[in-house]
Order: structure tokens, then C-alpha cells, then sequence
């Protein structure tokens, strides 16, 4: 690898501390054990041949991995460390982003972080690829190959600008939220499943406006009158304190959004990554007593 990235037998032995005749001693050994040659001399240095950048690939992958069973077992001799990616959608963020991680990071320093943000279908294909370690998503479009630990539950409100006719906390019926243009996000999100599995029971349709998987922009384009939206009260609430939009609760049933930690079947969870599931659990019933 080292080889790979300098492309100088003589620099590469320099970084590893190694005399240039003991690490070509050790390439000459991996090509007998590959069956392939790895390096190309060239005037300038060494190239990588094809099947040297095929096996650069594969022990990246394999040096990470490593890395990781070093960290791993490091945590059982009581220490977490290493790498967590945690994704979950904006109004999840509003409720436990920031303080979650500022209290994750004061317990775990050594752990990295990376936060990402997106729609609940989005965090759920990401659980499903690997890409993430752990999620928070909006239950009703999951999948058998996810494990779920319900969080919270949120009430669902019919939310809209000043002039769109809705009376601000006069409770509605889903009948009513089908008449009115709506601003939502694609079908395979959370309060959209909601809504589209609602209109199926109910016998009846959406009347969707705008679709948009970006929770700023449903919220700029309800304030411009483009259409009404449905979101849980914590997704608008700076719009409600400033009087930009007005929400009215949704019965004739009520409708809740149920926000659950999710984390994919075949990836088991680090050290790591459990501390921060325990840590979203106990943070989610501080927040809701």
C-alpha cells in the first residue's frame, strides 16, 4: 500500500523504516503468493501493474477492517472507540441532534462521529447498504432486515400560511386535509406513508401540489401559499412562534408519526455504536417525560 501511494520502492522503505532491499525482498514474496507481478519498474520509480491496483483495493478494504477489530477489542478491555455513523431526518434532528452528540462526545471522546441528515427512506436504504451504523426512521415502510426500537410517538398536524383557511389549533378531519393542495414529500418517506396509507383506508385520495424530499423547502413553499403540509409541531415550530404558519391538529383519526432506532440485521452493532443506541434510548425518555 505504502508503494502503491508513493509509487518509490525508495521512499516507500523510508516511511516503513525498512532498508529498499528487505521491502523488495517482501513484494518479490506477496507476487509469488498472488501468482501475479504487482509492480512495474519504470525510469521514474515503480508503477502499480493491474493486478497490484486490484489487490491495493481489496487491502485497503482489509485494513480498515482491521483497524476496526483493533477498536473493537480494545472495547472489550473497557475502552470505546473508533467510528459511528449516525444518520436520522431534519425534524429528528431538531428533537435530538445537538444535545444527543454533545452529550455522546463528553462520554466518548475517542469515538469519531459523523452525523448525516435525510429523509427516513433514505436512512432506511442506507441502513440496508451499510452505509450507516445506526438510524432513526419514521415506522411504516420497513423492511424484515432492519431491527427497530420504537422511540417517540408525534401528532400530526395540518399546517399552512396565514391565508390558507386553516384556524390555528381547530382540529380537522382527514377528509378535509384531502381537499387541500398539498406540499409533501415522495411517497416512500414518513408522514407521507402515513398519509398515503390513511386515503386507502379512507376510500379516498390525495390532492398532492409539490413533492419534495427537503424539509426547508416544504416549509419556505407553505409559507408562500403553494399549498398546505402535515408535519409533526417540532418540524415548524420557529414558523408557528413567528406567526409565518398555523397548525391545526389532524383527528377523524388522529394521525402520529412513530420515530423508531434502526439498525440493519446483517451488520451487528460495534461497542461503539450500541453505547450511542443506549444513549438515543435514554435520551428519548428524558425527552419525553
Amino acid at each position: 500500500m505504502h508503494v502503491a501511494d508513493l509509487g518509490s520502492l525508495s521512499r516507500a522503505a523510508e516511511r516503513l523504516h525498512l532498508s529498499q532491499p528487505a521491502l523488495s525482498r517482501q513484494i518479490k514474496l506477496l507476487e509469488e503468493e498472488v501468482g501475479e507481478a504487482l509492480l512495474k519498474r519504470t525510469g521514474r520509480g515503480v508503477e502499480i501493474t493491474e493486478a497490484g491496483n486490484l489487490l491495493a483495493g481489496r487491502a485497503s478494504r482489509i485494513l480498515s477492517e482491521m483497524e476496526r477489530l483493533h477498536a473493537d477489542m480494545a472495547d472489550y478491555k473497557g475502552r470505546i472507540r473508533g467510528r459511528v455513523v449516525f444518520g436520522l431526518p431534519p425534524s429528528a434532528g431538531l428533537f435530538v441532534g445537538g444535545p444527543l452528540i454533545e452529550r455522546y462526545r463528553a462520554a466518548y471522546p475517542e469515538v469519531k462521529i459523523r452525523v448525516v441528515q435525510m429523509m427516513s427512506g433514505n436512512v432506511q436504504e442506507a441502513l440496508l447498504k451499510g452505509k450507516l451504523d445506526l438510524g432513526i426512521i419514521y415506522e411504516g415502510s420497513t423492511t424484515r432486515p432492519l431491527r427497530l426500537d420504537r422511540l417517540w410517538a408525534e401528532k400530526l398536524y395540518l399546517v399552512g400560511n396565514p391565508e390558507s383557511g386553516i384556524i390555528q389549533g381547530k382540529p380537522v378531519g382527514f377528509e378535509q386535509v384531502c381537499r387541500y393542495p398539498l406540499v409533501v414529500s415522495a411517497p416512500r418517506h414518513g408522514v407521507r406513508n402515513i398519509l398515503e396509507r390513511q386515503a386507502i383506508k379512507s376510500e379516498t385520495s390525495l390532492n398532492v401540489a409539490v413533492e419534495s424530499d427537503s424539509l426547508s423547502m416544504i416549509l419556505e413553499l407553505t409559507r408562500r401559499g403553494l399549498g398546505v403540509s402535515v408535519l409533526p409541531l417540532v418540524a415548524c415550530q420557529e414558523d408557528l412562534d413567528k406567526g409565518s404558519l398555523i397548525a391545526a391538529p389532524i383527528e377523524k383519526p388522529k394521525l402520529e408519526r412513530i420515530s423508531s432506532l434502526a439498525w440493519a440485521r446483517d451488520f451487528p452493532l460495534s461497542p461503539a455504536a450500541a453505547a450511542m443506541a443506549e444513549m438515543i434510548r435514554e435520551f428519548s425518555r428524558q425527552r419525553l417525560k
